[in-house]
Parts: C-alpha cells; sequence; structure tokens
C-alpha cells in the first residue's frame, strides 16, 4: 500500500518525462532538470523496492541519447520484479533506453502523497515504519470524511487513494477475511451451526487480543463439554421428503429449458464480440439430479427450507464464458452490458480469482431474465475453465464430505486443486471486479408459486449479504 501513496513516480517528473519522449526536440536543460529530478527520487525512496525502481530511472535517462548494448543494461532486482512483474515483463522487452523509461512510467505507480504537494513532509508518514504510516494515513482519511462538510478537505485524493489501497488488500494473500468472534458468531451458536474447529483453526492466525480470549473461551467451553459438535448437515433433510424436491427440481429445468435457444444465441454473440466462447456447452442444462443435489445442499449447509432453496437456484442454466487473460476484465464487463441491454439484471456476483487459496478461480455471474428465471455465467480464462473440468470429480466427492459434516482437515483432496489454481495468475484488472449482491425487500422465486408444489405465498424476505 505504500507504493502508489508514499513511494511512486512524482507526478510532475512522468508528466515531463513523457514530453521529452513525445517530442521532436530534446532541450538539454529540460532532460537535465529531469536527470535531476529522477536522482532525488533515489534518495526520497522510503520502501527499498523503491529506491530499486528509481535508480534504474535515473540509469536510463542518463543513458538517453546514447549508444548502450543491451548487454550494458542492468536487470531489475529480483525484490522490485516480484513486486512488479508486469514493470520486469516490459523492461527486459524493452530494446532501448527510452523504450525501458516507458516501460518504468507504464508500470509503475505514481506517488499520489508527492513531495511537489507536501514540501514540508507527506501526511502520516513515519520513516522506517510503514505498517504505522498506513494507520496514521487511514486515521487522516477519516478525519478527511467528517470534515468534509466544513470545508475542501481534499476528500477528492483520499478517496482515490483508499480505494488503490482497497485492491492492494483484495490481493494479499494472507489477509483476514472472516473474524470468527462477532455477531455472525452468536447467531451461529444460537442457529446449532458454530463449529468450534473450525473457528479455532481461523483464530491460530490472528494476532489480536479478541483472538486470543475466543481461543481460551472456546477450550474452556469445549472442557465442560458446553460446546457440542453440530450434527452432520445431512440429518436436516430427515423432515422433507423425496418427491417434493425432485418435483421443484424438475420445475427449475423445465423454466430453464425454455430460455433456449435465444440466451445461447445473444450471450455467443456477446462473448465472440470480446474474442470469447462458450465452453462447456454439454453442461449449460442440468440433468434431473444436479438441481436435485443443489437443494439438498443448500437445506443441509445452509439450513434453508425447501422453498428459499428453491428460490435461490441459479444455475439449473450455467453458461461458461473463457477469455483471454488480457481480454478478461474488459470482456467480462461487455458482456454483461449488453446483456443487460438484453434486459437480463444481475442479481450476484463472485470473484474468487481473489479469494485466498481458491480451489477453483472464475468470476460467477447470476442474473434474472426480463420473464423472472434465474440463471448463471461463470467467466473463465482457457486455464481456469480446463483445471475446472480436471477437478469435476473432486470438486463432487468434496460436497459429499461436507454433507456428511467431515471438517475442513478431512477434506485435503481440495489441496490438489488450490496448488493448480495458485499457478494460475491473476487477469489484468481482475482485481477491480468486486463481489456483490442487489439489495431488495423481498427476493423472487427463482419458480412462480404455482409452480412449487407446496408453496402457499411469494417468498417475503431476502438474504442480504454483504460481501
Amino acid at each position: 500500500m505504500m507504493f502508489g501513496t508514499y513511494d511512486g513516480i512524482e507526478r510532475d517528473l512522468r508528466t515531463g518525462l513523457r514530453e521529452v519522449l513525445e517530442g521532436d526536440a530534446r532541450d538539454p536543460e529540460v532532460l537535465a532538470k529531469l536527470r535531476a529530478d529522477a536522482g532525488d527520487a533515489i534518495e526520497r525512496a522510503h520502501m527499498p523496492e523503491a529506491g530499486e525502481a528509481a535508480q534504474p530511472l535515473h540509469a536510463q535517462l542518463l543513458r538517453l541519447d546514447q549508444q548502450v548494448s543491451s548487454a550494458d543494461v542492468p536487470q531489475l532486482p529480483d525484490a522490485l520484479a516480484e513486486a512488479f512483474p508486469n514493470l520486469a515483463k516490459a523492461y527486459v522487452a524493452a530494446p532501448s533506453a527510452e523504450a525501458r523509461i516507458h516501460a518504468i512510467l507504464d508500470n509503475y505507480p505514481v506517488c499520489r502523497l508527492s513531495h511537489a504537494q507536501f514540501p514540508a513532509g507527506q501526511p502520516g508518514l513515519i520513516p522506517g515504519e510503514p505498517e504505522l504510516t498506513m494507520r496514521n494515513l487511514f486515521t487522516i482519511a477519516i478525519k478527511v470524511g467528517t470534515d468534509a462538510l466544513k470545508s475542501d478537505t481534499g476528500t477528492a485524493l483520499f478517496a482515490k487513494i483508499v480505494e488503490a489501497c482497497e485492491r492492494s488488500e483484495r490481493g494479499f494473500t494472507e489477509r483476514v477475511r472472516v473474524v470468527p468472534y462477532s455477531k455472525a458468531t452468536a447467531r451461529a451458536m444460537h442457529d446449532g451451526r458454530f463449529n468450534a474447529e473450525q473457528t479455532k483453526r481461523l483464530l491460530q492466525h490472528m494476532p489480536t487480543m479478541a483472538a486470543g480470549v475466543m481461543q481460551d473461551a472456546l477450550h474452556a467451553l469445549q472442557q465442560a463439554r458446553l460446546i457440542d459438535p453440530p450434527p452432520p448437515p445431512a440429518e436436516r433433510l430427515r423432515d422433507v421428503r423425496t418427491e417434493d424436491i425432485t418435483l421443484n427440481a424438475k420445475s427449475l429445468l423445465t423454466r430453464a429449458g425454455d430460455m433456449e435457444p435465444v440466451v445461447t444465441d445473444m450471450l455467443k454473440r456477446a462473448a465472440e464480440h470480446y474474442s470469447g466462447r462458450l465452453v462447456g456447452t454439454q453442461h449449460q442444462l442440468k440433468s434431473l439430479g444436479s438441481p436435485e443435489e443443489k437443494l439438498k445442499q443448500q437445506m443441509a449447509l445452509k439450513k434453508q427450507t425447501l422453498e428459499e432453496a428453491t428460490a435461490g437456484v441459479n444455475d439449473a442454466r450455467r453458461y461458461s464464458v473463457a477469455l483471454n487473460p488480457q481480454d478478461f476484465t474488459v470482456g467480462l464487463r461487455g458482456v454483461l452490458a449488453s446483456l443487460d441491454d438484453q434486459g437480463h439484471v444481475r442479481v450476484k456476483s463472485t470473484n474468487t480469482f481473489t479469494k485466498r487459496r481458491p480451489a477453483f478461480k472464475a468470476v460467477n455471474v447470476t442474473l434474472r431474465s426480463p420473464k423472472g428465471a434465474l440463471w448463471e455465467i461463470q467467466f473463465h480464462t482457457p486455464e481456469t475453465f480446463e483445471l475446472k473440468e480436471k477437478f469435476h470429480d473432486l470438486y463432487k466427492r468434496n460436497h459429499a464430505l461436507q454433507m456428511k459434516g467431515a471438517a475442513l482437515a478431512d477434506q485435503g483432496e481440495l489441496q490438489a486443486a488450490q496448488e493448480a489454481y495458485s499457478r494460475v495468475a491473476l487477469p489484468p484488472a481482475c482485481e477491480e471486479i468486486d463481489d456483490w449482491e442487489a439489495l431488495c425487500s423481498g427476493r423472487e422465486p427463482a419458480l412462480p408459486a404455482a409452480e412449487i408444489s407446496h408453496v402457499s405465498g411469494a417468498l417475503s424476505r431476502c438474504l442480504n449479504v454483504a460481501t
């Protein structure tokens, strides 16, 4: 998070360099000033990688207009190359000093809290203390927001800074995503869904006093036998008639089949516009067993009624779209915009590319057709779709273990998928695709009430999920 906030290329330096490189003639005085500014940037760097980035920029400016062989060009340090892989790739491929300068300008962030804007010192900065510096920055950002009604406090600048920090944080694999000592934990205990062993594993990675207190409390409660393990999820299906599940599954499939061939043709044309294609078309419409199993999982694992589970089924018709990595984010947004123009409204989006050690990577989008039917698109790269097909049977076995109440430690088969997906690079700008779900006052069921055998009325409550 330091990069682009306290460290980075000064905006004036970047603008000046672009003007010099793109101009017809190069003023020696202007070039000398830019070289001096680039040299000063080496001394002002806070993070080691920032200094390593400033040095080659200064060096290439000194070599500008000189005939220097590529063998004489120093390579980027490993730490810098690891932090900015696109920069390293472009820098190595650049054939000249001018091209290498462009590679740095195009792939290294601009310093938003610039020294030119804050000559007396960057706000919140404590040299040598990046963590404390970022704490100070967020404290200042809060103050900027609360005082915005009184005066111009620079909200636009700090909004951009906080947004950039959020993107950086989403890409950090070790970040804490679940805090198991909130009101949600109390609800889980009340509903009989609390899993003590899973919670203890989560708490091990949280270096906070609250996490330590929670660990001690769990240990004491287990010793006193006041916390019992939850029953196997499959036990919750005892009171549901199998024929009711089958009837609802058939109705879901019938409605999904009615969407053919209009949706398929529409989605195919939209994807092709971005060099994408439909893949796995043999799985677009599920067999009867698939929605039956989905309904059972929703009831068993999420403690939903049959009506609630049926209302939330979004993949009785599921499409998979494969987009090339370089076109992925733009293509996804373009396809969804095209569908929106045709009346297919987005209901939910989940980006598993940015999750920690996922056993599956894609962007799953749920849409509602003009006639009210839910359907789903999985946006893949060719590589992630190939892995999905490879691990298809593994996912099914894992679902079966979950239904039996197996602990996460017993679901070890997923490790192979996690390792395979960890080697898949994040498509450019994919971290900007946030998880999202539409807020509503009442969720429309996936089927009309008349099609559900024992539904007495429309579903009256909506699950509002904040992700």
